[in-house]
């Protein structure tokens, strides 16, 4: 007996694979890199905003520092 899985194409109709193509299916494996990608992208923007704003509040206490004649 042979176990079948509905799956939806993108067409929105119905089709029947075994288990063997619900395991060669890499839909999700995409889907896993894509977010995988998404990641990579927020993690190194969120190092650049922090660096900066590192940078940043550095300059503003040296600007109001010799501003404030100290």
């Amino acid at each position: 007996m042979r176990t079948k899985f509905k799956l939806c194409d993108t067409q929105g109709s119905e089709r029947r694979i075994g288990f063997r193509g619900f395991l060669r299916d890499e839909g999700g494996a995409t889907a896993i890199e894509y977010g995988m990608i998404a990641s990579l992208i927020i993690i190194g923007i969120i190092a650049a905003v922090t660096t900066f704003s590192e940078n940043t509040s550095g300059m503003y206490t040296s600007v109001a520092t010799t501003l404030a004649g100290g």
